[in-house]
């Protein structure tokens, strides 16, 4: 009997060995995490390292669940520099984001929405990509900046429709002399003299495709006039 008791607090003695050096082990992994400077270390893809070569930011993305809930000291401290953290890359990133919302606001032209398009911001951005990213947001805000960008956006979708039933239109619609009509009633032909420079110099399919009936109506004007004059030579 003696010998089992024995065995008994032997084990017992064992298993609080290992406890506390579980206990020690992760303190010692939470105090070195803790006191990193580099807030990448909460990057799960950053090169933040521990001593022993272990990325930061994929252990605490392992150990997230388990960190928040602990009343460990070092663990309610990693939990608070996490939610600080969180806060300035919000403000950063509104930050960010109001000022692209402004570049893009004041740039010419319908391009900007095009998914052709080869605008970029200032940092090489595309625009139409970061349009695409943000649509939903803007068109579902009730902000000054999106309201307008909203208002932009819908023109275009307008200028868009227009262009579609132009390319369908006859022929003439080039001709200045002719009156072929949309089907609001608007005449083709002189939509075409307001807008004409800024289709051809737009490289989405639309207005390429357009650009190339304008070059073919060119090519048969042109024939025309010279079958004119040499009858008349």
């Amino acid at each position: 009997m003696g010998i089992k008791e024995d065995d008994k607090i032997k084990n017992c003695n064992d298993s609080m060995r290992k406890t506390i050096t579980v206990t020690i082990t992760n303190n010692l992994r939470y105090k070195e995490f803790l006191e990193c400077p580099n807030l990448d270390k909460f990057n799960p893809r950053s090169n933040v390292l521990f001593e022993d070569g272990t990325p930061m930011g994929y252990w605490f993305g392992m150990n997230l669940r388990k960190i928040s809930e602990s009343k460990n000291p070092f663990c309610i401290e990693i939990i608070k520099q996490y939610n600080e953290r969180n806060k300035k890359n919000q403000l950063k990133n509104s930050f960010y984001l109001r000022k692209y919302k402004y570049i893009f606001l004041i740039m010419d032209g319908m391009d900007k929405f095009s998914f052709n398009s080869n605008l970029r911001f200032p940092d090489g951005t595309f625009v139409n990509e970061w349009f695409l990213q943000n649509k939903d947001d803007i068109l579902s805000s009730d902000n000054e900046i999106d309201i307008i960008i909203k208002k932009q956006y819908f023109d275009h979708l307008g200028f868009e429709n227009l262009k579609a039933e132009f390319l369908r239109g006859d022929v003439s619609k080039f001709c200045p002399d002719e009156c072929v009509r949309f089907s609001t009633g608007a005449i083709m032909n002189f939509w075409w003299d307001c807008f004409k420079d800024k289709i051809l110099s737009s490289t989405d399919i639309k207005s390429l495709k357009i650009k190339e009936q304008y070059e073919s109506y060119l090519s048969i004007d042109d024939n025309k006039s010279k079958e004119v004059l040499t009858k008349k030579l």
